[in-house]
């Protein structure tokens, strides 16, 4: 359980190897950096995202609330990103199944949601609200989702087929 004000750099989590676990719960992080990422996963073994509130005050454009990069098996749940000009959550390359599950992404210039990697990716009961693009994956690759909400974005869904049990 942390608080993080004023944060200026990424807050970076880094496992070396496939077997560590990592967790960030809990928290506030209110960022208004001028690197790209507030919470950055580039590379490493399981790491957990869970109950976390990160907002970014500066709203420029290339930012993005959690980027993971190289993960195993990232999970993150019941997180609130709001604010972030590139994407509020950013999902690339990731070598097993990763889980974004009962999150809240709005108010982005960009993206709500970007996945490109989602042949393992379970993406369920996420609200993407008043972003410009809801949810977007660069490759067409698809993404095991359902039970998410799409709410006054500009764009609701890029590169991705909208489910029967999504609204």
């Amino acid at each position: 359980n942390c608080i993080f004000l004023d944060l200026k750099e990424s807050f970076s989590l880094e496992c070396p190897v496939d077997t560590c676990h990592t967790e960030l719960n809990n928290s506030i992080i209110i960022y208004n950096g001028n690197s790209y990422n507030a919470v950055y996963l580039p590379f490493g073994g399981n790491i957990y995202l869970y109950k976390n509130i990160i907002i970014n005050e500066l709203r420029n454009e290339f930012s993005t609330g959690i980027e993971a990069r190289d993960y195993v098996n990232p999970t993150i749940q019941n997180n609130l990103i709001l604010g972030f000009g590139g994407q509020n959550i950013g999902i690339t390359q990731m070598a097993d199944t990763s889980v974004i599950s009962n999150n809240v992404s709005a108010y982005s210039d960009g993206i709500g949601f970007k996945i490109d990697n989602g042949l393992k990716t379970v993406f369920k009961n996420n609200i993407s609200s008043s972003n410009n693009t809801g949810i977007k994956s660069s490759y067409g690759l698809p993404i095991h989702k359902n039970y998410n909400l799409f709410w006054n974005n500009e764009n609701n869904i890029q590169g991705v087929a909208i489910s029967d049990s999504e609204i």
